[in-house]
């Protein structure tokens, strides 16, 4: 999903790079920080969209450049210009594709809550802040688009931490994991297991009900051996008993014999 996202923002700007009807004084900002712009902008329209904010492209523009440049206000209003008539944005100053909005977006919280390896959550704040929306239908494209994005860019352990830290702000609502998981590539495996453990502990220990949340997102997602094999990262906790005959019994109760034999 994101591969094609990608394809079709890198043929949208495919020719930034090479612009002869530019100003000189704009040609940078075009050449080299357009997409850093585009991204930022859509994260601030995205985010005043979801308070029920409809402030004019020009004026979200102007406020990310005005640290950079002492004409932000003029610069914003020939990037206007200049996105409408390269046919990006539309009159009613919205992107002519949505899932261009959703996937900056994305993209723009992804480059700030990690670092520039991807080997390590660089802003755990803006993380919290971006999946309070977690229950929020409006955000979940987004939220779902920065997992499958992060699931390409990071490695395997730093995708469980990712989901472990995820799951200490005390998230309680895990359909959009499992959800995004459906297009998780390259570490599906560490997603899975982190967010099967959490579900699986918290059942064993009583926070949950014995046959709530893991009986639900087991079978609805078909969870059957992945819940099994989540069942080694609770080898040495107190609960693993527990845990077992929980195990036991969502594979018993859905006809699963042979996967918990």
């Amino acid at each position: 999903v994101v591969g094609i996202y990608e394809a079709v923002c890198e043929i949208t700007l495919a020719n930034e790079n090479e612009v002869s009807d530019v100003p000189e004084e704009y040609k940078t900002m075009i050449t080299k920080s357009l997409s850093g712009i585009l991204k930022h902008f859509s994260a601030e329209r995205y985010r005043l969209q979801s308070q029920g904010k409809d402030v004019a492209s020009v004026k979200i523009f102007a406020s990310i450049l005005k640290n950079k440049y002492d004409d932000a206000r003029e610069r914003a209003a020939f990037l206007e210009d200049y996105l409408k008539n390269r046919a990006i944005m539309k009159s009613d100053d919205s992107f002519y594709h949505k899932m261009l909005l959703e996937y900056f977006t994305a993209v723009y919280y992804y480059e700030k809550c990690f670092d520039s390896y991807g080997s390590e959550i660089e802003d755990e704040d803006t993380l919290r802040e971006l999946f309070s929306h977690n229950t929020d239908a409006y955000w979940s494209d987004v939220l779902k688009l920065f997992l499958i994005k992060a699931d390409s860019e990071i490695d395997g352990d730093t995708t469980t931490v990712l989901y472990n830290t995820l799951l200490s702000f005390g998230i309680t609502e895990y359909t959009l994991f499992f959800d995004a998981e459906k297009n998780l590539i390259c570490h599906k495996k560490e997603a899975l297991t982190a967010l099967i453990s959490d579900i699986l502990k918290k059942s064993a220990e009583g926070i949950y009900p014995p046959y709530g949340p893991l009986f639900w997102y087991v079978s609805e997602f078909n969870l059957y051996e992945e819940v099994i094999a989540s069942l080694d990262a609770l080898k040495e906790s107190d609960c693993f008993t527990k845990a077992l005959a929980l195990t036991r019994d969502v594979c018993w109760i859905f006809g699963h014999f042979n996967r918990i034999s």
